[in-house]
């Protein structure tokens, strides 16, 4: 039997929860001083949230590459490191502690000059992020998800909070049409930068124009209006694409620079990625696994389809 399993019975649970928290922490710290406590040198961005975490990875990644940078990425779909591209074949956005401190001693071997990771609320929980602390840190949106893990809504909302109360990013990119927005707002006591339609956000997004070929759209801060492009489809990509806006302003890129990152963008493993093997119909790849995710995609499918729109849908 599993001696998690064993502990687990015989063991109050309180009593479990400290001793993992223990044990989670010590190894942690192992891993890092196996590594030589890579991160330490290393500037970071770390992307939270339900939805769209691999998707705003790839466009803060475009953008700051658009800006001539050398970046690291670690997330659910693929791992790159200064151009290099490997699947995650893991299919885990963080698998271990060990995975992160290898892929961060990767990272800095070859110099980069920013890292782009991609975190989840258990990750967060259980401390597999543990020695790093971003510059930025990205919620992207909270819906329904892992409340077999977490319990309650509540508690999953606490969990990505912990990315500043507990990791200390620096500062925060928030959603400001999330209805959970006022929660992390409230409970995050860095910096913050809101984008969203809603006239409090500071970049508010404007004139959008969906197509089948990508989207038009406009950034207004302050005084001054970014006409963009992207070629990933559908609002919510917009709303992706608007976190890496954030970034690109706040580290002082050139508008130019941040605009052709988002248009540069062509697509994302797994996500809106289309399948052409000859057929005569459209056949499209999603990683949509909860009910907003989902309902997302079929919204923008749907108007752009001649006739059905069928799903093929796993759980």
């Amino acid at each position: 039997m599993n001696p998690k399993k064993v502990v687990r019975k015989v063991v109050p649970k309180k009593a479990v929860k400290v001793i993992e928290h223990g044990y989670r922490k010590g190894r942690g710290i192992a891993w890092q001083a196996r590594y030589g406590f890579p991160a330490r040198s290393l500037k970071m961005i770390a992307i939270t949230g339900t939805n769209g975490k691999t998707t705003t990875a790839s466009y803060v990644n475009s953008v700051l590459q658009a800006a001539e940078l050398k970046t690291a990425v670690y997330t659910t779909a693929y791992y790159e490191i200064d151009g290099e591209l490997t699947p995650n074949n893991t299919h885990m956005t963080v698998a271990s502690q060990k995975s992160v401190q290898e892929f961060f001693a990767k990272a800095k071997k070859v110099g980069v000059d920013w890292v782009i990771l991609e975190v989840t609320s258990n990750a967060l929980h259980q401390g597999r992020i543990a020695g790093l602390k971003p510059e930025i840190g990205i919620v992207t949106n909270l819906t329904q998800d892992h409340l077999d893990y977490h319990g309650t809504m509540e508690e999953y909302a606490k969990a990505k909070v912990s990315l500043f109360t507990k990791y200390g990013a620096k500062m925060a990119i928030l959603n400001q049409d999330d209805k959970w927005h006022g929660f992390f707002s409230d409970n995050i006591y860095q910096k913050q930068i809101s984008f969203g339609q809603d006239d409090d956000a500071k970049l508010k997004l404007k004139n959008v124009q969906l197509t089948s070929s990508g989207s038009n759209f406009e950034v207004v801060i302050g005084a001054k209006r970014l006409k963009m492009f992207t070629q990933l489809l559908g609002k919510f990509n917009i709303y992706n694409a608007l976190c890496a806006v954030a970034v690109g302003l706040e580290l002082d890129i050139d508008p130019e620079k941040i605009k052709k990152g988002i248009a540069d963008l062509k697509s994302v493993p797994g996500r809106m990625e289309e399948i052409d093997e000859g057929q005569n119909f459209t056949v499209l790849v999603d990683f949509a696994i909860t009910p907003d995710a989902l309902e997302n995609a079929l919204t923008t499918l749907r108007p752009m389809t001649k006739g059905k729109l069928a799903v093929v849908f796993g759980a």
